[in-house]
């Protein structure tokens, strides 16, 4: 990330860095070129799988890899966004949803996913490494996703745990790093709701079951997963 893009955000293109020119986001050339993901995002893990169903709107490559990173250390929400109202519209991919609506419009009462019985939760970081970065990307999403759908937003999941960082991790070493490092507080905001998950990128799926598995242990009726992108 360049002073200029620190000094005037929303400037510079999130995916590839040029000069926006008439565009909000992304340039024209980025824009044609994001890698909408049509395959099924499925556990990784030998682990079983706690959530119901996973949804990503874009597959992990150019030019979303650099949305994400600016998500993840740029310091800014540009980047949340531009990916909230594509993963809001991932939901549409649920076959059990018999009533679609409008892309962009709030879901209403009676749904599968209803303001009164839904709760988005984001992914936690733990408090060092939320230190380290300043802000969790996670929560970033999951705002702004809030805005657009009307589900509020619950931190009740936490991370006491520290873990190693995941990269160059097989799936079974992931699930192993993973293993005990959430917790639940305030149970009572959770208790019977379905839970929307919000995390940026699905790679193997260990993070995100693992939260799965904390918060159904602690009354979640069912968890969906969300994520901008799918490795």
């Amino acid at each position: 990330m360049s002073i200029l893009d620190f000094l005037f955000p929303g400037l510079s293109c999130l995916g590839c860095r040029t000069e926006l020119n008439g565009t909000k986001h992304l340039c024209t050339k980025c824009l044609a070129e994001l890698p909408h993901n049509k395959k099924p995002v499925t556990l990784k893990s030998p682990e079983k799988q706690y959530f119901h169903d996973a949804f990503a709107p874009f597959k992990y490559l150019d030019p979303i890899v650099g949305v994400i990173l600016s998500l993840k250390y740029g310091s800014t929400s540009e980047a949340a966004e531009f990916l909230a109202p594509h993963m809001a519209d991932a939901l549409q991919g649920i076959s059990s949803f018999k009533n679609p609506r409008p892309a962009g419009t709030p879901f209403t009462k009676g749904g599968i996913f209803c303001p009164e019985n839904t709760i988005l939760v984001p992914v936690p970081l733990h408090k060092n490494r939320q230190s380290t970065r300043g802000y969790n990307q996670t929560l970033l999403l999951a705002k702004s996703i809030s805005k657009i759908l009307g589900f509020p937003v619950s931190q009740s999941l936490v991370r006491p745990k520290q873990t190693k960082i995941h990269r160059n991790m097989s799936a079974r070493q992931r699930t192993e790093n993973i293993r005990d490092a959430f917790a639940v507080t305030g149970g009572e905001e959770i208790a019977n709701k379905t839970v929307i998950l919000i995390d940026d990128v699905f790679t193997t799926g260990a993070t995100v079951n693992e939260c799965a598995r904390t918060l159904l242990h602690s009354g979640v009726r069912r968890i969906y997963v969300l994520t901008a992108a799918q490795v």
